[in-house]
């Protein structure tokens, strides 16, 4: 969080658990009729709406499609109601259609079915639900394609897990959707405007909840009590809150996280929490006595260079280290807000440059790598203190805080606050990459390098200098295995890999930090290798023991985001991940500072 008034904050956190602990109440409600219902007589029948307007006396009423359901109606055990695409179901005054056999209402995008109110001028909380019950049939239960609107809970979840897709949900009293100790597919529905939540989940539920647009709701889009959600792809905008997890240890990724005021996420006495690849813009975080697997969020937070950023409550003692690891994406444009190709971009970190390229046709240098750390007993925030400067022909601009949007447009791309070891993953692109892994490898073997990339990458190739009659080496996953001669993969080698995966994949990889300077053996002329360092050198120190022009005359690095090549010069850094090629001038030991 940016420059953040501290009371202010204390206000907010406040205010936002006293609503929590209001609210969160309301999910144990139960919407159980007060009436006798009308149930089916349990004995396999298969219903239309028609039918039972027949056989119903008079509980549901009407025809040509449009009908009434004027008491509770129970669907029994044994027996299925169909609602036919198109058909619109009005309910009165506080009624619920229980469902404690199977439900069918599979409607199209043309012929939508829909659920709404009976009244003259409908009002959210008008009628009851439409609430599945544990002995309904979890395989067969189905609503789809449908409206469900002015309702006390939409649609409620008891120990049961129909598939719930393509709806439309909105203007429902309490919640959009209830789980309670329920795992439905909750798939590619609109959930807006239902007062309190979107979407609310009970223990013990382990709902799948992707594709969603969720929005405009009191408190939040979804409420998470003790359950081990799975939130993917989903798009949650304007609440108190987006995103609330008590207890539980749902994964949340992929999500677009936007003007939820003032939380995007809020997480209390959970555990174990994994938030991944996921886009917050102008709402923060707040984690309470929780840990968290992994927080790695996208556009994150703030459009400025200088940040504070929350510190979770990870599960750590007074000596561990915490990393807030940003990657950054840098866009340079001109006055008429066109691309700038060919800028010369230079990042710093506390002074010190970490990055120097040009920018693409599109005006972006892209994945540049800022760590810093503290430690969580110091009680203070992280702070990155990264300076980057632009030069256009004969212009440069230096930008330490946020950027002149009339030159530059700069932003945090990525964050991760997590313990250990920092830049233990890399961005690769589409196509070929240059790579080093700049950890100690217990399993050198190719394939367990690269297992969590498996299926993403389809050939891998290294230049063995000491080999002069066949110095490249080759992997390639559809040949045979006797017939790749590269089999193993360490720290002290740079690589090509060939990804295929149309977006780029994160290459996250093993091995432990270097505890002494690293050795490798160069032979005259090209060697393709490693960088086994997690500290950026300039080109002096990173050759430590050798010298540039006597032992090395030339040394260049490829930019697969931009697909351009780098020469190295005397004020250049050497950047752990990259595939460096060394033009040496005689046999030499190089021995890598740590």
């Amino acid at each position: 969080m940016c420059s953040r008034d501290g009371e202010k904050m204390k206000r907010m956190i406040g205010i936002s658990l006293a609503l929590l602990i209001i609210l969160s109440g309301f999910y144990f409600i139960s919407p159980t009729p007060s009436a006798t219902p009308y149930s089916t007589p349990d004995s396999s029948v298969t219903w239309t709406m028609d039918d039972l307007v027949l056989n119903s006396p008079g509980t549901v009423t009407g025809g040509s499609g449009t009908y009434v359901i004027t008491d509770h109606l129970y669907i029994s055990p044994t027996d299925t109601i169909t609602i036919n695409p198109g058909e619109i179901i009005k309910f009165d005054s506080d009624v619920n259609l229980t469902v404690f056999g199977t439900l069918i209402a599979d409607g199209d995008e043309t012929n939508r079915i829909t659920f709404t109110s009976n009244a003259s001028s409908p009002a959210q909380g008008d009628w009851g639900c439409i609430k599945f019950e544990d002995s309904s049939d979890d395989a067969y239960c189905i609503i789809n394609c449908s409206n469900i609107e002015y309702s006390n809970y939409g649609i409620y979840c008891e120990h049961a897990s129909p598939t719930i897709t393509n709806n439309t949900i909105t203007l429902n009293l309490w919640f959009g959707i209830v789980c309670n100790a329920s795992s439905p597919l909750i798939d590619n529905n609109t959930i807006s405007s239902n007062f309190y939540y979107g979407i609310s989940c009970g223990y013990p539920s382990k709902p799948i909840i992707k594709n969603n647009i969720i929005s405009n709701h009191l408190v939040s889009g979804i409420f998470n009590m003790e359950s081990d959600a799975e939130i993917d792809n989903n798009t949650i905008t304007g609440g108190i809150m987006g995103i609330i997890t008590i207890l539980g240890a749902p994964t949340i990724k992929n999500c677009n996280i936007s003007s939820n005021d003032p939380m995007g996420i809020m997480c209390t006495n959970a555990s174990g929490i994994n938030v991944t690849d996921n886009t917050m813009i102008d709402c923060e975080m707040m984690f309470v006595n929780s840990t968290i697997n992994k927080l790695w969020l996208v556009d994150s937070i703030a459009t400025t260079i200088n940040c504070t950023y929350p510190i979770p409550n990870l599960d750590v003692d007074s000596s561990s280290v915490l990393y807030v690891q940003n990657y950054l994406h840098v866009k340079v444009i001109d006055d008429g807000d066109a691309p700038m190709k060919g800028a010369l971009v230079n990042v710093t970190d506390g002074g010190t440059e970490i990055f120097s390229g040009e920018t693409g046709a599109d005006g972006y240098i892209r994945w540049i790598r800022v760590t810093d750390r503290t430690y969580l007993y110091s009680n203070s925030p992280t702070e990155n203190k990264t300076g980057i400067n632009v030069k256009n022909g004969s212009i440069t601009f230096t930008c330490l805080t946020s950027a002149d949007p009339s030159d530059i447009n700069m932003f945090t791309s990525h964050l991760e606050i997590f313990k250990g070891s920092p830049g233990l993953a890399i961005s690769l692109v589409y196509g070929w990459n240059l790579i080093s892994i700049p950890t100690i490898q217990s399993d050198t073997n190719i394939g367990s390098v690269l297992s969590t990339i498996s299926g993403s990458y389809d050939a891998v190739q290294w230049f063995d200098a000491s080999d002069t009659l066949d110095p490249w080496k080759h992997n390639h996953t559809q040949k045979p295995p006797n017939m790749n001669d590269l089999d193993d993969i360490d720290q002290r080698i740079g690589f090509w890999i060939h990804v295929t995966e149309p977006g780029g994949v994160l290459f996250e990889y093993p091995g432990t930090p270097p505890a002494q300077n690293q050795k490798i053996a160069l032979h005259p002329g090209w060697n393709l290798v490693g960088y086994p360092s997690l500290t950026s050198y300039n080109r002096t120190d990173g050759l430590n023991n050798i010298t540039f022009g006597p032992d090395v005359d030339f040394i260049q690095w490829y930019d697969a985001s931009t697909k351009t090549w780098h020469v190295m010069g005397k004020d250049d850094y050497f950047v752990k991940e990259r595939g460096y090629w060394l033009h040496v001038t005689h046999e030499c030991e190089w021995e890598v500072p740590l």
